[in-house]
């Protein structure tokens, strides 16, 4: 009995590390998500992305046990701007709505902006749907 209190007590420990590690990661995510709307002309709308997280939590992947760190940005009233993923193997993917038109091309309208990869090497972009009439 001592020793499954052990091995449980272990895991948690791990489990708690694992989502430390996780939160301080949140900022490499939300750094790359600021820096391409910079790049891209809206950097005005950095200040958009807070730099915590409105709520997180650890999920299990039913299929292969892994374990992931899964948090969303909201508005004060609630409703979900974004997400990011950050997977027990190191992939992350976050994405945060922005709904702007493109700064400097009227054929597009920018929907989020995003970010993938791992937390050593996180490539964003522009998520970009066709304007209304164009």
């Amino acid at each position: 009995m001592i020793n499954d209190r052990n091995t449980t007590d272990h895991e948690s420990c791990r489990e708690d590390l694992r989502e430390q590690e996780a939160l301080s990661g949140v900022a490499q995510v939300h750094s790359a998500l600021v820096a391409e709307l910079e790049r891209s002309g809206l950097g005005h709308l950095g200040t958009r992305i807070p730099k915590q997280l409105a709520s997180h939590q650890m999920q299990t992947d039913p299929y292969d046990g892994s374990r992931t760190f899964a948090g969303e940005w909201r508005t004060e009233s609630g409703a979900r701007t974004g997400s990011v993923l950050i997977h027990q193997g190191g992939q992350v993917f976050a994405e945060f709505d922005i709904l702007v038109p493109h700064p400097t091309d009227e054929r597009w309208f920018v929907e989020a902006v995003t970010a993938w990869g791992t937390q050593a090497q996180l490539k964003s972009e522009l998520r970009l749907l066709p304007a209304l009439g164009a």
